[in-house]
């Protein structure tokens, strides 16, 4: 077959393989690639912290070992003479030397870090973080500030909470330390003075426990005070032989005073209770009972609210007679009685008199700004001093 005929055939032929690159540049180093491959080429490229590796893979066929790293220096070492009458051996190729790159040393952890894993032991025991005979107490309940005293959060049931009520974690005791553990994780630490760091060691805030045995203290000496003023009022009235007597007011229909708001004092026909006018009279009938086993002596005091000076004058009158105003109607001011008695088991009926007398300047002022006037009636009574002496 002749050179031309060659040709024509290997023109005739099936279409040739893609071409493929011969060399490939990583790093500043090229790799030769060399080889027929049918079909599609896929190179790949894979770093790591010592140096980048090339490879070229062909459909069903094994990449070639990579050539093996040339040092910067190689000796040359002479190659001893070969025998004719010996058949030349193949030199394998090199082995690959592996680079080995140290891992970097071990930082030595925080001490917040060594807390959090414990410091395991030999004997898988945590070793001592604080002095001897020191132990964190447990927060059970209190708040929690910052450095300046305000307060940032509280604590209760051993749970840690925002101001907002956002529940941050629980604290829990581990041998002689306490933790703030969030989920499953610890995220802070107690110290021996109620300080909150993180891991760390970032301030969070300090605990400000609440104080029960101040608490109580405060309590107990509060109760012993009420019963020491309580057993000496009992004392001296004993030593007196008076007592606080129970005394029974009610209106003329029997409705107790104890029992209603208002009095009915100035209740008319014309207006009812609510409204009276100038030139208008009434009365007010009301009883006081004593349900005591001995005489109390007794007295009744009136004073008014009059922003206008409106002119409303009284008379007092007790079981028929009167004992404030016989010689006509007094301002309120000189109603007033002391020194009164009333039998064991007995009751009295008081009648109070009223009258408006005309008075236009003071009236018109009242009428034209809708005034208000109000009577305050009050009585206080105790046991005679004779019903005790024997």
């Amino acid at each position: 077959m002749t050179e031309n005929e060659k040709k024509q055939n290997s023109g005739s032929s099936a279409p040739s393989s893609p071409a493929v690159p011969t060399s490939i540049r990583a790093n500043g180093v090229a790799l030769d690639v060399t080889g027929n491959f049918p079909g599609a080429v896929a190179i790949d490229l894979s770093t790591s912290e010592s140096g980048v590796a090339v490879g070229v893979r062909g459909k069903g066929l094994q990449p070639a070992p990579p050539p093996p790293p040339v040092p910067a220096f190689v000796p040359v070492q002479p190659s001893p003479p070969r025998q004719p009458a010996q058949a030349e051996k193949p030199v394998p190729a090199p082995t690959p030397v592996q680079k080995t790159v140290p891992a970097p040393a071990a930082k030595p952890l925080p001490a917040a870090e060594k807390i959090a894993q414990g410091r395991q032991g030999t004997q898988g025991t945590p070793k001592p973080l604080l002095p001897a005979g020191t132990d964190i107490r447990l927060p059970v309940r209190g708040k929690v500030v910052n450095r300046h005293g305000k307060r940032i959060g509280k604590i209760r049931d051993s749970e840690l909470f925002t101001q907002d009520g956002n529940r941050k974690g629980t604290f829990c005791k581990t041998g002689a330390q306490v933790f703030l553990v969030q989920g499953a994780q610890r995220a802070a630490y107690v110290d021996k003075n109620d300080n909150i760091f993180t891991l760390s060691n970032a301030y969070v805030g300090t605990i400000r426990r609440f104080r029960w045995l101040a608490l109580f203290l405060v309590l107990l000496i509060l109760l012993l005070a009420t019963l020491a003023s309580v057993a000496l009022s009992a004392f001296f009235i004993h030593s007196s032989g008076r007592y606080a007597p129970v005394i029974f007011a009610a209106d003329a229909d029997g409705t107790a005073w104890d029992e209603t708001e208002n009095l009915d004092v100035f209740f008319n026909e014309r207006f009812g209770d609510a409204v009276i006018a100038p030139g208008q009279d009434g009365s007010y009938r009301f009883t006081i009972e004593n349900q005591n086993d001995d005489t109390v002596e007794f007295s009744l005091d009136f004073s008014e609210k009059n922003p206008y000076g409106i002119e409303l004058v009284y008379r007092l009158v007790r079981d028929g007679s009167y004992i404030a105003g016989a010689g006509g109607y007094v301002p309120c001011e000189e109603l007033g009685v002391d020194g009164m008695t009333l039998e064991a088991r007995s009751s009295t009926v008081f009648e109070l008199q009223w009258l408006w007398r005309d008075n236009d300047p003071a009236d018109t002022a009242a009428g034209e700004n809708e005034g208000d006037y109000t009577l305050f009636i009050s009585f206080s009574a105790f046991v005679a001093p004779h019903q005790t002496e024997h």
